[in-house]
C-alpha cells in the first residue's frame, strides 16, 4: 500500500482560526498553538494521516496475532479493565458503541459486563479481525457513515481515538444525535501537557534535537484538559468525571517504572484539585448531554489557562 506523505498547512480543527504558534517539530511537522482558542494540533500535516491503518491483513496479524488468538494479553488491558469499571458504575447496562474499534481489544475486554456492544471501524482490515476473532459486532465504517438512528446508545466510548480525528466537532456532532439522552460519551486521549513536558526535558536537558514525543505522524490534535473540556462543553456536552487512566505501559522496565510514579504523583495532584499537570500522561473525561447544543466556532476562544507552561500548577 502506497502510503501518502505530502503535507497541508490546515485551520485550527476547532475555531477556524488560522493564527498558530510554533511550539514544536518532529521532522516536517508543526505542533502548533492556536492563536484563538488555544487548541494545540499538527500544522503542517500529513493529508492522510490515518492511512497506515488501513494496512495489509498480513501486516497486522504479523503485530497482533498473539493478542487476537488469546495467546498473550494487550499491554492495554488494565487501561482498558480501569475505563470499563468506571463506565459500568455510571451506566451498568444498555447499548454501548465504540468509535474507533481497531481490531476489537478494547470492546472484548467489555463483554459480558452488561452491554450490547457494538463497534464501528474505518479499516476493513481492523473490522474484519474483530468480527473474525471475538465475534464482535463491528461495522466497517466511520460513525458519521454507518447510519446509526437517533438516540441509540446509552454509552458511547472514544478510546485512545479523538487524538486522530482531524474534523472533531463534525465526530461530535455525529455522537450526540445518537446518544440518548441520558447517556454517556467517554473519551481518553493523550495529555498535551505531558507531551510538552517531555519534549522540553528532552531537547533541553538532554539536548537530543530529533525526537518523536507527540505522534504527530497519526495524533493530530494535542488536548489539554481546559481544551477538551471546553471542545465537548462547545459541542453539547457537560462534564460528569474526569479522572487521571492509567499510564500505557511498553518498553523498558525502567520507563514502566517512571510512568508508575508518575501516575501516583499526577493521581494525588488531582485529587488535590490540581487538575491535569504534566506527569498525568493521559486525560480521561465522562460527559453527559446537555439540553441545548452549542458551537465554537464564531463563540471566541475559552478562556487562557497558560496550558503549555510546565511550570502551571493546573488550578
Amino acid at each position: 500500500m502506497m502510503l501518502d506523505h505530502a503535507l497541508i498547512q490546515v485551520p485550527c480543527p476547532i475555531c477556524g482560526a488560522d493564527s498558530p504558534r510554533r511550539l514544536a517539530e518532529e521532522g516536517p511537522l508543526g505542533i502548533v498553538e492556536c492563536g484563538g482558542c488555544h487548541l494545540v494540533y499538527v500544522n503542517p500535516r500529513r493529508r492522510e494521516p490515518q492511512a497506515h491503518y488501513h494496512g495489509e491483513r498480513e501486516i497486522v496479524i504479523r503485530k497482533y496475532g498473539p493478542i487476537l488468538r488469546g495467546e498473550r494479553a494487550h499491554n492495554r488491558d488494565p487501561n482498558y479493565q480501569q475505563e470499563l469499571g468506571v463506565l459500568r458504575r455510571l451506566k451498568p447496562s444498555g447499548q454501548l458503541l465504540d468509535v474507533g474499534t481497531h481490531c476489537g481489544f478494547f470492546l472484548r475486554m467489555a463483554r459480558g459486563m452488561g452491554w450490547t456492544l457494538t463497534g464501528v471501524e474505518p479499516s476493513p482490515v481492523g473490522a474484519q479481525l474483530a468480527r473474525e476473532f471475538y465475534g464482535l459486532n463491528v461495522v466497517n465504517a466511520s460513525v458519521e457513515g454507518a447510519g446509526f438512528p437517533d438516540r441509540s446508545f446509552d454509552v458511547v466510548t472514544l478510546v485512545d481515538v479523538f487524538e486522530h480525528v482531524d474534523q472533531p466537532l463534525e465526530l461530535l456532532a455525529e455522537v450526540r444525535r445518537v446518544l440518548r439522552d441520558d447517556g454517556l460519551l467517554f473519551v481518553k486521549v493523550p495529555n498535551g501537557r505531558y507531551s510538552l513536558f517531555k519534549y522540553q526535558l528532552i531537547r533541553q536537558l538532554l539536548r537530543v534535537r530529533e525526537v518523536e514525543i507527540f505522534d504527530a505522524k497519526e495524533h493530530v490534535v494535542h488536548y489539554t484538559a481546559e481544551t477538551l473540556a471546553a471542545t465537548l462543553g462547545a459541542s453539547g456536552f457537560r462534564l460528569k468525571l474526569a479522572f487521571v487512566p492509567l499510564p500505557i505501559q511498553d518498553g523498558p522496565w525502567w520507563k514502566c517504572a517512571l510512568r508508575s510514579v508518575a501516575y501516583r504523583l499526577a493521581r494525588a495532584r488531582h485529587a488535590l484539585g490540581g487538575g491535569f499537570g504534566p506527569l498525568a500522561t493521559d486525560i480521561a473525561m465522562v460527559a453527559e448531554k446537555t439540553r441545548v447544543e452549542s458551537t465554537l466556532r464564531g463563540a471566541g476562544p475559552p478562556t487562557r489557562t497558560a496550558a503549555w507552561s510546565t511550570t502551571d500548577d493546573g488550578r
